[in-house]
């Protein structure tokens, strides 16, 4: 069977209609990849750290530990420790150990361990074999057990993604005036207690994947952790790994050899260039 790999948006673009074999995707996270049309005779597979999302009626499988984001119509198969965040009427079926965000209108099959974190009212799942479902968080508990946050002496140890100036100094990517800095203590004199939206007033903090996740395309990118006092928390109901705080104390900047392979990744970006 005829296989081209594919490794940028060009590339996938430059494929024909009628090919007729496997179409590979072997980019990496920070260079997305669209999938916006269906092949007949073809299927598109995500390997590797690949990142895709999948448009209109498109249709993609996700192996090893690729991330695909479904919209529309999509659909996708998950397979091995690959993710898949489903939005509007998209539907996944889930093998392995992959994991699946349900939104929107989505749907879910899961099969083996995967497991599912359901993101909508509106989403639907099946269970079959091992697999589990995680729902809506309902306070911090939840939030601490499914995302394994360590806690020290009633504080959570979180992590935010910021803009380093240099010598201990960071700034907030909402709100450059907001600065952060190591060792003190940096507060929110009012935050949103609604759980029911998620992006609200209050200092924003998450679990070490998220924050690379949102920080990982900026040049000046630092990662830093903090101590979070536990009863100064908001979680929403459906957060994707995101909650709020009126207080946080910036314990240190996290090393980039902490990053696993983010930080490889952003390593070699910068070595390329002249």
């Amino acid at each position: 069977m005829n296989k081209v790999i594919v490794k940028s948006q060009a590339e996938f673009n430059a494929i024909a209609d009628d090919f007729q074999g496997i179409i590979e995707i072997r980019n990496d996270w920070q260079n997305v990849i669209y999938i916006n049309r269906s092949f007949r005779n073809s299927s598109v597979e995500a390997w590797e750290n690949s990142s895709v999302e999948a448009r209109e009626n498109s249709s993609v499988v996700a192996r090893e530990n690729s991330s695909v984001e479904a919209r529309e119509n999509s659909s996708v198969v998950a397979r091995g420790n690959s993710s898949v965040v489903a939005r509007g009427n998209s539907s996944v079926v889930a093998w392995g150990n992959s994991s699946v965000e349900a939104r929107g209108n989505s749907s879910a099959k899961l099969c083996g361990w995967s497991q599912a974190r359901i993101m909508s009212r509106y989403a639907k799942y099946e269970l079959l074999n091992n697999a589990r479902v995680i729902l809506p968080f309902r306070g911090i508990d939840d939030y601490i057990e499914y995302f394994g946050i360590e806690e020290r002496n009633g504080n959570l140890i979180l992590y935010k993604s910021v803009h380093a100036e240099g010598e201990g100094v960071y700034h907030s990517d909402h709100d450059g005036r907001f600065k952060y800095r190591l060792r003190e203590i940096s507060t929110e004199e009012s935050i949103d207690r609604n759980i029911q939206v998620d992006c609200r007033r209050g200092i924003h903090v998450s679990h070490l994947h998220w924050a690379l996740m949102y920080g990982r395309y900026w040049n000046d990118l630092a990662i830093i952790e903090c101590e979070v006092p536990r009863d100064k928390c908001i979680v929403p109901e459906f957060s994707d790994g995101k909650i709020r705080t009126s207080e946080l104390n910036v314990i240190r900047e996290v090393p980039r050899e902490e990053w696993g392979i983010y930080g490889k990744i952003i390593k070699a970006r910068q070595e390329e260039k002249p």
